[in-house]
């Protein structure tokens, strides 16, 4: 297809006022009211979120921030920051087709992961910071799929779950608990 949806706080090519610059409260913000719906479903193809702040403060709902649907072919996450302001929700939920790259995920509480890797293969997930969360790094009990590269889960109660064991092809040069089990 030739058409696809984007979010982006760029004006340009160039990030204009409404970007973060990496600072929690800086730029706009997107605070989702409904406690019956995840904050943004990424569930299209080619549907693109950059540069975007995500605030849970006005939330108690349990549903992610960002979501991939199971329809998201070629979509992505990128440069955002998601805020859960100590509520319990998934920060990024993740299923096949969705590139989750440079984003800060910051204050998720509960059981829920900052970072959820979904059981269905195709999940890239790159230079990614999750901290202050309940679970930094979590997925499925047995098998989550995906390619992790370069992610830091650090400062969380949990930085990566256990049961999350990926191949060496899947998971290198994440900082935190060590994960690849070498099946």
């Amino acid at each position: 297809p030739s058409t696809y949806q984007k979010i982006t706080t760029k004006i340009n090519g160039v990030w204009g006022p409404a970007f973060h610059y990496g600072v929690v409260g800086a730029g706009y913000i997107l605070i989702n009211l409904s406690t019956a719906q995840h904050t943004l479903n990424l569930n299209y193809y080619d549907a693109h979120v950059e540069g975007i702040q995500f605030d849970g403060s006005n939330n108690t709902s349990t549903y992610s921030y960002v979501t991939g649907g199971t329809t998201s072919i070629n979509c992505s996450v990128k440069n955002c920051i998601i805020n859960g302001n100590g509520y319990t929700r998934y920060g990024i939920s993740t299923v096949a087709g969705l590139i989750v790259a440079n984003n800060i995920i910051i204050n998720i509480s509960g059981t829920t992961a900052g970072l959820y890797i979904g059981a269905t293969a195709g999940t890239r997930c790159y230079n990614n910071l999750i901290t202050k969360c309940a679970v930094g790094v979590g997925g499925p009990t047995g098998n989550p799929q995906g390619v992790l590269k370069n992610n830091i889960s650090v400062g969380n109660t949990v930085n990566w779950e256990s049961f999350i064991s990926l191949e060496p092809s899947q998971a290198f040069n994440n900082v935190g608990e060590p994960i690849v089990t070498g099946k």
